[in-house]
């Protein structure tokens, strides 16, 4: 299998996921990706746990590049109204069909297009995967902690680069490997099938590689610089790592 070689993190960040490239992968590719999420979600109870107990509740939520919506919807359980953005109108219309609820609204729109400016502040700000696709990391963490409200809470979920993100073999090997544990906890084939489809498209592999995520170390540090004393979990997969901050109350 030809993969796209791969930038390294020490590269300048070049990103490609820009609205018309992202519209044409989800166009091909949102249908596979729906059904192994939704098998995978049923599994990763790792997650699906820890992300509740950042979750205080409050008034407002935002979700950054939120997908189909998955996250969003458990926004909605604690927060009496969400803002749910991600760059691909695509992917957000199938959010609105599939998870639509009266208090989410689903908008066409980059995660540095909410501004505290035009959006307001959120009592939670909230990103699963793909915070630095759209600018250097650092650069997405600042803009995530600048949305936050005085008392409100940022997390914020993401892969890392264990040392072997710009082999091309080492995310096929990442994909088999996840293929392999989504079947041993499902035994769902179609679901596998699916999640395999998605991981080796070449324009996903592409994408990853114009975009590669912090090592953890950098992760670590850029998150005690940016949210001090935060909360930093590494797992439960060992190139994923997490953070969740409350920010200071208002004097």
């Amino acid at each position: 299998m030809n993969t796209p070689a791969m930038n390294t993190p020490a590269e300048q960040h070049t990103s490609i996921w820009d609205t018309q490239t992202a519209d044409e992968f989800w166009a091909a590719m949102d249908e596979p990706y729906e059904r192994f999420v939704e098998a995978w979600g049923g599994s990763e109870s790792a997650l699906d746990k820890w992300l509740p107990a950042q979750l205080p509740g409050g008034e407002r939520a935002l979700d950054l590049n939120c997908g189909s919506g998955r996250h969003s919807v458990l926004l909605s359980e604690h927060y009496r109204s969400v803002l749910a953005v991600d760059i691909s109108g695509r992917i957000i219309d199938r959010a609105r069909k599939d998870r639509a609820r009266p208090h989410i609204s689903y908008e066409a729109r980059g995660n540095l297009d909410v501004t505290p400016e035009r959006d307001g502040l959120f009592d939670a700000v909230l990103s699963v995967y793909g915070f630095h696709m759209a600018a250097p990391f650092e650069t997405a963490l600042r803009h995530i902690r600048s949305l936050v409200a005085p008392g409100g809470v940022a997390v914020v979920y993401t892969a890392v680069d264990t040392g072997e993100w710009g082999s091309p073999d080492w995310h096929v090997d990442r994909a088999f490997g996840s293929a392999r544990y989504l079947y041993g906890t499902t035994g769902d084939p179609h679901a596998t099938a699916d999640l395999l489809r998605f991981w080796l498209d070449p324009r996903w592999l592409e994408t990853v590689a114009a975009a590669p995520p912090p090592t953890r170390d950098d992760f670590h540090r850029a998150c005690a610089e940016i949210f001090p004393g935060c909360d930093l979990t590494d797992g439960p997969y060992p190139d994923n790592c997490a953070m969740s901050w409350r920010a200071p109350a208002a004097s």
